[in-house]
């Protein structure tokens, strides 16, 4: 129609239409029975805004235009705001309903009412109206396809009264109750005698249909016409008690010979799902591949799971008996036996041609932007269009994507661990500097760790809501595709628009200012370099420092740049794929829910809907042995074996070997701080400089992000690069894990936010609300008495 009114069938995009009108196009494009109508889009609304909420003449016309088309005499106008029906809240009478609305006038009006329940001012959310004949109902009311109360999912639960629903809806009439579950009739639990046993059935069929259709239990408004039963409404139930899970014990293995570490680094304390574990089970053949490229003493990085909990072993060429050999032994072994000469072969290549160098010469010369084409081109992928054979490939593609962008991001991980290691040897040699020091002369240097929030800052810019719209929609183009974890199960960014609109409104709470913040940056960077060139007076050690921190300088910015091409990006489009599939699963009936597909691995998924197999049996099984991993974490590390004989080895071996192992500890941390000293105090790794004094706000993953508030100090196990759009609206942050490499780390100096990384248990020692002062160039947490704000 117009860019101020569209069709119902047209009004897919939540953004335009608002999640209630959205989610009723594509059922109806689904062929769900709902009735005709049209929305008044969010464009109207931005354009039409003010006191009196008064469409504008444009608006007014384009409306006036779609009810000659819809030529009915009785109307029913519904807002459809952008932040209702959503999965994680409904929201459900925050907004407000006219029935009966008989001519263009009183619409207009009804649709002004409808936008002054939005809220006045900045604090208005975007609001689309649905417009859509009156339905002569002889009865009406709700269905949940969950018992809401105690999460049972093979009840139908309905309310239903005499004639409209609005009474149901505000509380003042009581309903007819029902229960129905699969293969029995519907049953009375509360009689009025307002539907037959018949209309029950169909009311429950409808419901039932409508939550395989959409991937997950509903609660859905209905209404019965002497044509039959009508949709009028359908959102997710939120809040909803999970089914109960018999755990299923995992058989005992024991661990190979050999020390192995627990893996918590990147998810925190959980365990991969299937489809999760599928996507990143490339990761052993490829650091393989990398430890030999570079010619490290160490084979590769083996990474096994135990009871349930993924565990790492480095693995030493020949075996633990390598490691045992005495220094001249192993000294005369690197030269006679065959496996090591081909390592120090390796590692004398690596150096002498810097391989380094060419691996982030090649990153930037093909592998970003084929990366970028070849996310682009599986992201514009039209899902819905495509047939269960061709979902099955483009689920296949995604995998591929996502084995493509790991190989190439571990490579990057060695060039960056060689480059940065050797500035750091550098510094120490030479300054006598610590890690922490030498960070300060790559400040301001990793620009992807504050893009996304630069975005966002620039969004609190717009001068206007029609503007914020259209920057909005580009911005969720540009970001939205991208995992918040490691986790294919948790969230994309495009999921969680509600949270996003509350991060910008946060940020000028906050006062962020990123121009303000990069200047900082690039005066510390600045004055730590003069400071160490200062130092050095022999020209031969300037000459060393000023190479090394140039391949530095160069490497750094790749630490969390590649991470959006290489790993959330992929991720990204790869949950996409899945919850298509998990959605036309659920249709079919092959598994309950849409997110059910990731307690299955893709090959399985695909399977299951190209050959009609039934899921639920192995959905449930892995659900269970999720649950008897959850009860029985596994210990910190398992097994032990000496530490390798350094200085026995060739020296261009030793140099790879030890820039590996340094940029390990300098990412995952090493063993953690003393969470357990002083009463009041916290210890870790001093991370990003700064005081701060602040509420502790415990996120444990991002189900947690709209508890933050203006001036929290984010305390969290781990953080994943995409956790950076919080950061501009947090005084602190504190970690369990980590080192001064990990993200969380990085991202922290990149915004100027005191941070101490791998407290340990600080999410366990520490409770929301509670006061305390993070000292990050100290390492330290104090709880302090009360609050006592110290500029950051």
């Amino acid at each position: 129609m117009t860019e101020y009114v569209s069709t119902l069938h047209d009004s897919i995009e939540p953004r335009d239409a608002g999640q209630k009108a959205a989610r009723l196009a594509v059922l109806a494009r689904a062929g769900f029975p709902v009735p005709d109508g049209f929305v008044i889009t969010t464009e109207a609304f931005q354009v039409s805004r003010g006191g009196s909420r008064i469409p504008t003449p444009e608006v007014a016309d384009a409306v006036r235009a779609a009810l000659t088309t819809l030529g009915a005499a009785s109307l029913a106008v519904r807002s459809s705001s952008v932040d209702e029906d959503l999965d994680t809240e409904s929201r459900a009478g925050a907004y407000t309903t006219v029935l009966n609305v008989t001519d263009a006038e009183a619409t207009l009006e009804a649709v002004g009412r409808c936008w002054a329940s939005a809220g006045a001012g900045d604090a208005a959310r975007p609001m689309a109206v649905l417009v859509q004949p009156m339905v002569p109902a002889v009865a009406a009311g709700v269905a949940f396809t969950a018992d809401p109360v105690t999460g049972e999912r093979d009840a139908v639960v309905i309310e239903a009264v005499r004639g409209l629903a609005d009474g149901l809806v505000s509380g003042t009439v009581s309903p007819e109750e029902w229960r129905a579950r699969p293969g029995d009739a519907p049953a009375r639990t509360l009689d009025k005698q307002v539907l037959t046993d018949e209309q029950a059935a169909q009311v429950a069929d409808l419901a039932r249909r409508v939550a395989r259709t959409s991937g997950a239990p509903q609660d859905v408004e209905w209404a019965l016409s002497a044509d039959g039963v009508v949709l009028l409404q359908a959102r997710r139930i939120t809040g909803l008690a999970e089914p109960a899970v018999a755990p299923v014990p995992l058989p005992p293995a024991a661990p190979p010979p050999g020390a192995w570490f627990r893996e918590d680094s990147h998810l925190g304390p959980y365990p991969w799902t299937p489809y999760s574990r599928a996507l990143w089970k490339c990761r052993v053949p490829v650091l393989r591949q990398v430890c030999a490229d570079f010619g490290t003493y160490f084979e590769g990085i083996d990474i096994r799971e135990f009871g349930g909990w993924e565990y790492l072993r480095l693995v030493p060429p020949g075996g633990p008996r390598t490691l045992a050999l005495p220094t001249r032994a192993l000294r005369l072994a690197f030269e006679v036996l065959p496996r090591l000469r081909r390592r120090a072969r390796s590692s004398a290549k690596a150096v002498g041609t810097d391989l380094a160098g060419r691996l982030l010469d090649r990153w930037h010369r093909e592998w970003r932007a084929d990366l970028q084409r070849r996310i682009s081109e599986l992201r514009e992928v039209d899902l819905a269009a495509l047939t269960d054979a061709e979902l099955a490939a483009h689920v296949d593609a995604t995998v591929a994507l996502t084995a493509l962008g790991i190989e190439r991001h571990l490579s990057l991980h060695g060039a960056i661990a060689v480059s940065l290691a050797g500035l750091s040897g550098t510094c120490e040699q030479l300054l006598g500097w610590s890690d922490g020091k030498v960070f300060e002369l790559l400040s301001g240097l990793s620009p992807m760790s504050t893009e996304p929030v630069r975005e966002l800052a620039a969004l609190a810019a717009e001068p206007d809501s029609a503007a914020y719209g259209k920057s909005f929609a580009e911005f969720l183009r540009g970001y939205g595709c991208r995992s918040l974890s490691h986790e294919v199960a948790k969230p994309n960014l495009e999921e969680l628009p509600q949270l996003l609109d509350t991060l910008v409104a946060r940020q000028l709470e906050m006062v962020y200012e990123p121009v303000s913040t990069a200047e900082g940056l690039t005066a510390l960077r600045e004055q730590t370099l003069a400071e160490a060139r200062a130092l050095l007076t022999d020209p031969k050690d300037l000459e060393r420092f000023d190479q090394d921190f140039e391949r530095a300088a160069r490497a750094y910015p790749l630490r969390e740049d590649n991470v959006f091409y290489t790993i959330h990006a992929p991720l990204g489009v790869a949950r996409r794929a899945a919850l298509e599939l998990g959605l036309r699963l659920t249709a079919r009936g092959l598994i309950d829910e849409r997110d059910d597909v990731f307690h299955l691995e893709p090959e399985q998924a695909s399977a299951a809907l190209t050959g009609r197999t039934k899921r639920q049996a192995e959905v449930l099984r892995a659900k269970g042995e999720r649950a008897w991993v959850l009860a029985n974490p596994g210990p910190p590390i398992l097994g032990e074996e000496p530490p390798p004989r350094m200085d026995a080895i060739p020296w261009h071996t030793r140099l790879v070997t030890n820039a590996f192992l340094w940029a390990n500890s300098r990412q995952f941390g090493d063993p953690a701080g003393d969470a357990d000293g002083a009463a009041d105090t916290i210890t870790g790794v001093a991370a990003s400089r700064g005081t701060y004094t602040g509420p502790a706000r415990i996120v444990l993953d991002e189900s947690d992000f709209g508890r933050l508030r203006p001036g929290d100090v984010l305390v969290c196990s781990v953080t994943s690069p995409v956790w950076s759009v919080l950061f501009p609206v947090i005084g602190a942050l504190v970690t369990d894990k980590g080192g001064l490499l990990s993200h969380p780390a990085i991202i922290a100096r990149e915004h100027g936010i005191p941070a101490v990384v791998n407290t340990g248990r600080g999410t366990e020692l520490l409770a929301d609300d509670q006061i305390v002062t993070v000292d990050g160039a100290a390492g330290t947490v104090h709880l302090a008495g009360t609050r006592t704000p110290v500029e950051r």
